[in-house]
């Protein structure tokens, strides 16, 4: 027995109880901070994979735009400074009025240009985006779906937006 009147054994026990305590309560913050940052990290890569994806919108609807004002029509868009062409696939290419085309396939990883601050194929440090934008033509309309894809923790991550023009006639 000591002076406050308990064994050394019960000394112990007491001690690797308040021990243990802290210990899984230290624990419990360090899983909950990791699981915040990695929330956090997702967060970030689905606004950038948002902006990615609208921006694959809107590069096509300036071809579209160019096309028309340029009097050429637009039966075979060709946004080359865009997307190298050799990931231009057409799928079911039955007249002018009527197929579907798909930039990029999905393939190359978008690379980021810090210089200029933008998203390329061309020069930068590669991303884990992939953007895939899917044209359909139908007489008039035109259906363009933009696609970028992610892989984030193990798991496959995507953003789809889709918007309809339509040719002045």
């Amino acid at each position: 027995m000591n002076r406050s009147g308990k064994n050394d054994g019960s000394l112990m026990m007491e001690s690797l109880v308040a021990i243990s305590l802290v210990v899984v309560g230290l624990f419990g913050i360090f899983n909950l901070v990791y699981i915040s940052l990695g929330a956090d990290n997702l967060v970030i890569h689905k606004l950038q994979a948002t902006y990615l994806a609208a921006e694959g919108i809107e590069v096509m609807k300036n071809i579209l735009d160019a096309s028309t004002l340029a009097a050429a029509g637009w039966p075979y868009p060709s946004p080359d400074s865009f997307y190298p062409s050799s990931d231009t696939t057409f799928d079911g290419l039955k007249d002018e009025s009527e197929y579907k085309a798909t930039y990029g396939n999905g393939e190359p990883f978008l690379m980021f240009y810090a210089p200029v601050g933008d998203f390329q194929y061309i020069d930068g440090t590669t991303t884990p985006f992939q953007r895939k934008v899917t044209v359909s033509v139908s007489g008039f309309q035109y259906v363009v779906s933009s696609t970028v894809s992610w892989s984030e923790r193990g798991r496959d991550q995507s953003i789809t937006l889709e918007d309809t023009f339509y040719e002045k006639n």
